[in-house]
């Protein structure tokens, strides 16, 4: 789908709103649920393709943390960590909701390698609990 943004005429700001359309329909195309588990990877993929080149953090972070819940569960828990941690720094200056929800999923990821200290889990929500540099107005 992609290559049709990039064929089409338009200006670089409909570029850059269509790929991130592109990205949001990845989110609600995956087949994972269906237990069509490399077809949702490739969605989510192709996903996070789109929203990078729409420079859209926040999405991509969305995109690769759903892509970790995903893995957490039909793959390598330890990959999931990584993808999530990953996806959670990316969006660092993305609004206090999304980055709540991305360090939500690492402590989730976590959860599921089993790590029962809870110390590193408790270190990554507080890092939500953080407003990005010139943000205090939301805080």
């Amino acid at each position: 789908m992609g290559d049709v943004v990039d064929q089409a005429a338009h200006t670089k700001d409909t570029g850059r709103r269509l790929l991130t359309v592109l990205g949001e329909l990845a989110l609600l195309a995956v087949s994972s649920d269906a237990g069509r588990h490399h077809e949702a990877q490739r969605v989510y993929l192709s996903g996070v393709v789109a929203a990078r080149a729409a420079a859209d953090h926040a999405l991509t972070g969305q995109l690769l943390s759903s892509l970790a819940y995903q893995i957490t569960t039909v793959g390598d828990p330890r990959d999931a960590v990584l993808l999530a941690r990953s996806a959670a720094r990316g969006a660092r200056q993305a609004i206090p909701v999304v980055r709540a929800l991305l360090h939500e999923r690492v402590a989730w990821c976590q959860d599921r390698c089993q790590d029962r200290d809870g110390n590193r889990v408790r270190a990554v929500l507080g890092e939500a609990s953080s407003p990005p540099p010139g943000s205090r107005w939301c805080a």
